[in-house]
């Protein structure tokens, strides 16, 4: 389980179930979504189970599909009120830090440049196309970088919420990208972090869904999955392999949701090494 997942569900609550996949199942928490699925948790808001519990889960959305759920802290079990399951969390779960360290420093123009390089020759497919050259200079992308950095969820930023094929569309995991590169090299102003958090929230509580809003909750939080993670820090390290093997990685999360957030780290490394390199007007 995630470390937020302990502190979504710190004291009894409530759940009911959001939606059903073949391996995973989304549960409602308050304004909250919790990720169930077998495989190893590297999201912020995923919670591990036995095979079994996620199946008994999906049956469960289909025979009594408004049915409500109940978390008790103190036996760490998820309990259906109305049957007989329970799906428990032991001691010795294992935790998945969550936050983002913060960059050391080291210029990233050189890393960036290279991963960029690496995706426009390998042409790797995004919902918005696989021409990484014309991408890296879109001017709408590249306006929604430097309204981010700013800390504005303005126009620049909302024409991408809800863009694009997928489940969390394209747009939503650029910007998510985006997001998460600039709060990995400190490229947002830390008074400017909660009120763009709730600009965001507002916004793509409106125009997108309920999973990309997730995603975008906690992107501005300064949360990340795990294959981004290692991304970023191993670019902040010149770890060329370490890129890579990240990178093929997170090219497996969905149909292209992992190369759109790729897409949106880059535009993210690129406008801050840029602002950097410019003169400094005195």
């Amino acid at each position: 389980m995630s470390t937020e997942i302990g502190r979504i569900l710190d004291e009894p609550r409530r759940l009911s179930i959001h939606s059903v996949f073949d391996s995973a199942v989304n549960l409602r928490a308050g304004r909250r979504l919790i990720t169930c699925t077998t495989r190893a948790i590297s999201v912020p808001n995923g919670l591990e189970m036995a095979r079994s519990d996620l199946a008994g889960l999906q049956r469960l959305r289909f025979t009594t599909p408004r049915e409500i759920l109940e978390w008790s802290p103190d036996g760490r079990v998820l309990a259906s009120r109305t049957s007989a399951m329970a799906i428990a969390s032991t001691p010795e779960t294992l935790v998945f830090e969550t936050a983002l360290p913060a960059a050391t420093g080291n210029d990233l123009h050189g890393p960036a440049t290279e991963l960029l390089a690496h995706l426009a020759r390998t042409r790797a497919r995004t919902g918005l196309g696989g021409d990484w050259s014309a991408l890296a200079n879109d001017v709408a992308l590249t306006s929604a970088a430097e309204s981010l950095a700013a800390g504005r969820a303005d126009e620049a930023v909302t024409h991408w919420l809800g863009r694009g094929p997928g489940l969390t569309p394209s747009g939503d995991d650029v910007l998510a990208g985006m997001i998460t590169g600039l709060r990995f090299v400190g490229a947002i102003d830390p008074s400017r972090i909660g009120p763009l958090r709730e600009s965001v929230d507002a916004a793509a509580g409106r125009l997108t869904t309920d999973l990309s809003a997730e995603y975008l909750h906690y992107a501005c939080r300064g949360m990340a999955g795990g294959m981004v993670r290692d991304m970023l820090v191993a670019l902040d390290r010149s770890d060329a392999t370490g890129v890579l093997d990240a990178l093929d990685l997170l090219g497996r999360h969905g149909d292209t949701s992992g190369m759109d957030c790729a897409l949106g780290i880059v535009l993210a490394l690129r406008h801050e090494c840029d602002r950097e390199r410019r003169p400094r007007v005195p």
